[in-house]
């Protein structure tokens, strides 16, 4: 080492000088040109460096947003090689099946260049708001300009032109990255079909053991996440003595998928569990002996039963004498005939991860032994004997029995969908594989035609497992593709797009979810119907009966939110046991009501209802008002919805499986994680739920149901105070406190959540629409990964590349937090811990890793600091406008 270099270490150590040290990632960033025009200490201790390092991540997420690197390689479309080889379809369709087999493993499947992968990249949906997209990045770029002064600009070599350049090549590389990601999709997709069709469409054997050697290799290359161990099936007597059955036989020179389908027989129930579902399950299991089932029920699960829940589930399956509300004359309560599956072992180790939470369903459906198989979620409420599903039309004439979701205010953008669309099954796969393809109704369904994130509810289906296995093999392998899995909720749109795509054909019911509970009663002269209710039901397609619903028979899903719940006002006066009892009793039925679409927005000012569906905050966002009328009907263009009246005698009914679905909810509960809604141990019967006067007009749990944000006029609702009537949400709440989440935090315990009134709600929300105008959600309004409609007054708050798992917020994930809060705004709150948490080393170092948690991916008000600025408001706006036009011209010629 050299003396000046001593020297300068000693200077480095005993004098104000700063020197970083910067990471690769901070390489050609603004941020690292600003960090290097610090030269002392002293300059960190200034409010000017926390402003300027976070302009400089701004401007380096303007100009350099970090965009994902594809990690696939590029394959060929299997369908394209197939026609290069055979032009004419006909001389392909004439080979032999083997030969076509043949073909496949030897010549196409090579010439592909295909090995099965996850395709996991990013899909960047906000490139599919052209308008949003330019707008929201030009606001940012003219308020930095503001921030920094000319000679600054300069310095940085920050143009107009290059925020121009920049901003359309990240938009170009964005669309490019999601079309790669697409067409790697249906190539997969296009491997799918022709291994299905070759192997799996007809249910038979195997004729020679040719075919058999073919399956294995086949299956092995598309399907290689499936480890090639069967599941393992359990029986349990009363002793909890295990018996071991080999339902598909363990012959290891048989196509694994193809034994599957051969050895299915009989019809039967799946249903997944883990020990946090056994309560749930042990009140499905009740009313299923009260009603007769006789079918055998197989409950799959990932190695997470215990033999205690085991023990409690078969308990309930088996006791001789059950219990029952007093008076009831259920006649027949047949013993169920239990067998657990566990199926950790059948999917490869790093596969598994793709098949948790609802996408154990999929592997369920899969591996289940019945040939027809009829799928229950545990807090499924079936309502008909499980046998009459079977016995319905649709089911008859298709072998499946699909129910529509409820028609909420969320959809998918045209871009996105358009890939969904590229999905389907086009001519060649009509000519080459014979797989049908979409009819009109398909394509203009609510899905397809309206772009709907939600359209099936997959709580209660059922399918002729044999019949249909390749559509079942898709629909286990769509967790695999993150444009798919993103873009909707869960596993239900697998199982009928799974279907689609290898041109089976299948049916829904007539009508969407509806809302089931009872009406709410009417204060004012509304011509709107409310019905409140966590539960979404389906009816029959004469919209007479009432054939299932979901979320269980306890009045409010998740009781433990009574502790929340109670801050309500319109909670005031109830004590902790009052709210309790009130949400863990069994809902009463005596309505349903099917709402107007709910991307329908009318608002007449005159407290009516805007639209059809509203998600409240009540029992942790769980609870939905439905209208059948909205606007008060004053506009003919908005269709109109239904109240259904159901009669007395089958309200009586579902008043005692209500009674006892929640006494076996109660006893599965007790001393587990799901002792839920019980102050101090309180035995059952000390809160009187088993002398309920359920024919009586008096607060039995249905009361509470409004709440939240009820209406989009701003009003507000809460549950019923003890003795008042039911009112409509609509007119609730002027000033009502509710809770939301605190910005930031990732939680949903009641103490990370801050208190807001109505006020501020609406104020944050912008202006409010006149009254009397209406709408109807297009497809330019948020830049996000789906958009709602204006009105929905809910605020979404995430980043435009999350995850979606980060960001729904009308459906269960929607219980986490969805905002991020920014590295800076933690470290706002002391400026001298900020500088602090550098951690300043030897030789005055900075840490850019520590740097960098603070400095980066962050947000600030970038007008508060412009208005600092001398450039008038109406420069800034011409200067705005003549930018946008520029880009939105460049933007659309390519």
């Amino acid at each position: 080492m050299t003396l000046f270099t001593i020297n300068l270490l000693y200077n480095l150590r005993t004098s104000n000088s700063i020197e970083f040290d910067l990471g690769d990632e901070y390489a050609g960033t603004f941020k690292e040109k600003y960090l290097r025009t610090i030269k002392s200490r002293d300059q960190l201790y200034t409010d000017e460096f926390y402003q300027k390092l976070t302009v400089m991540g701004q401007i380096d997420d303007l100009v350099n947003e970090p965009i994902e690197r594809v990690s696939f390689n590029e394959t060929l479309d299997p369908m394209n090689v197939l026609k290069e080889k055979y032009p004419n379809a006909d001389d392909y369709a004439s080979l032999a099946t083997a030969q076509q087999a043949q073909e496949y493993l030897n010549d196409v499947l090579p010439k592909t260049g295909f090995k099965f992968r996850p395709i996991q990249e990013t899909i960047y949906r906000d490139v599919y708001n052209p308008k949003n997209y330019l707008e929201s990045r030009l606001s940012k770029w003219v308020a930095l300009k503001d921030i920094l002064s000319p000679e600054e600009m300069s310095n940085l070599g920050l143009t107009d032109e290059l925020f121009k350049s920049n901003l359309l090549r990240i938009k170009d590389l964005k669309l490019k990255i999601n079309e790669n990601s697409s067409r790697e999709i249906l190539n997969t997709l296009n491997h799918m079909r022709i291994v299905n069709k070759l192997f799996f469409q007809n249910p038979a054997l195997f004729e020679t053991p040719e075919m058999n050697d073919l399956c294995r290799e086949a299956t092995k290359a598309v399907y290689p996440w499936l480890s090639g161990y069967y599941p393992t099936f359990t029986k349990y007597n009363k002793r909890m003595d295990e018996v071991n059955t080999d339902v598909f036989g363990e012959d290891d020179s048989t196509c694994l998928l193809k034994r599957i389908q051969t050895k299915l027989s009989g019809r039967g129930i799946v249903i997944t569990a883990s020990d946090s579902q056994v309560p749930e399950l042990s009140g499905l299991i009740a009313l299923l002996r009260v009603s007769g089932n006789k079918l055998p029920i197989e409950i799959f699960h990932n190695n997470d039963l215990s033999l205690t829940s085991i023990k409690k589930l078969i308990e309930v399956a088996t006791d001789p004498i059950m219990k029952l509300p007093k008076g009831t004359k259920f006649t027949k309560q047949p013993i169920q005939d239990l067998t657990f599956v566990d199926v950790s072992k059948t999917v490869i180790f790093r596969y598994k991860h793709f098949f948790q939470r609802w996408y154990m369903k999929l592997l369920a459906c899969l591996f289940s032994s019945f040939g027809e198989i009829i799928v229950l979620d545990t807090d499924t409420v079936p309502l008909l004997a499980i046998e009459e599903y079977l016995q319905l039309p649709a089911y008859r004439d298709t072998h499946t029995l699909f129910f529509r979701d409820r028609e909420a205010n969320s959809f998918l953008y045209e871009g996105i969908m358009k890939f969904f669309i590229e999905f389907l099954n086009t001519d060649a796969e009509r000519d080459y594989l014979q797989l049908k393809m979409p009819t009109d109704e398909i394509l203009h369904n609510r899905f397809f035609g309206e772009k709907a994130r939600h359209y099936m509810e997959a709580g209660l289906f059922a399918l002729n497992k044999k019949e249909k296995f390749d559509g079942l093999l898709v629909a286990a392998s769509m967790p695999f593709f993150k444009l798919i899995s993103n873009s909707v909720h869960g596993e239900k749109e697998f199982i009928w797009l799974g279907q689609e795509i290898m041109g089976r054909t299948y049916r829904f019911n007539s009508h969407p979810a509806v809302a089931v509970g009872s009406l709410t009663d009417k204060k004012r002269r509304l011509v709107a119907n409310e019905l409140c209710s966590t539960h979404p039901g389906h009816i029959s397609d004469d919209a007479k009966s009432l054939l299932w619903f979901n979320s269980g028979f306890l009045t409010c899903k998740r009781p433990d939110s009574y502790y929340k719940d109670i801050n309500y006002e319109r909670n005031e006066g109830k004590d902790l046991l009052q709210l309790k009892k009130e949400y863990i009793s069994p809902l009463r039925i005596t309505s349903a009501v099917i709402p107007p679409p709910a991307e329908y927005n009318f608002d007449t000012g005159d407290g009516e209802p805007t639209r059809g569906w509203v998600m409240t905050s009540q029992c942790e966002n769980y609870l939905w008002c439905a209208y059948d009328v909205i606007g008060g009907g004053k506009n003919e263009k908005i269709p109109k919805g239904q109240v259904i009246s159901f009669r007395a005698q089958d309200t009586e009914k579902w008043d005692n499986l209500g009674e006892i679905w929640v006494t076996y909810f109660k006893i599965a509960s007790k001393g587990t994680k799901t002792d839920l809604g019980y102050v101090e141990d309180d035995a059952f019967d000390e809160l009187g739920l088993d002398k309920m006067p359920f024919g009586e007009e008096e607060d039995t749990g249905n009361t509470h149901q409004r709440g939240g944000f009820a209406s989009s006029s701003g009003s507000f609702g809460g549950a019923t105070k003890a003795g008042e009537k039911n009112s409509n949400a609509s007119e609730k709440g002027a000033g009502m406190k509710i809770k939301k989440p605190v910005k930031g935090q990732d939680s949903n315990d009641a103490s990370d959540y801050e208190e807001y009134d109505d006020s501020r709600r609406l104020a944050a929300a912008g202006t409010k629409k006149k009254a009397g105008s209406s709408s109807k959600s297009t497809l330019n309004d948020d830049d996000a990964d789906y958009f709602e409609s204006d009105g929905s007054e809910m605020s979404k708050g995430y980043k435009e590349t999350d995850d979606f798992d980060s960001v729904v917020i009308d459906d269960e994930l929607s219980r986490e937090a969805a905002e991020e809060s920014s590295s800076l705004s933690k470290a706002g709150k002391n400026i001298n811990e900020f500088f602090n948490a550098f951690g300043f080393g030897s030789r005055n170092k900075i840490d850019s890793s520590k740097l960098s948690s603070y400095a980066d991916d962050s947000e600030i008000d970038l007008d508060s600091y412009a208005a600092q600025k001398e450039e008038s408001s109406s420069e800034r706006d011409v200067f705005s406008e003549e930018l946008l036009k520029e880009l939105q011209s460049e933007s659309a010629q390519d």
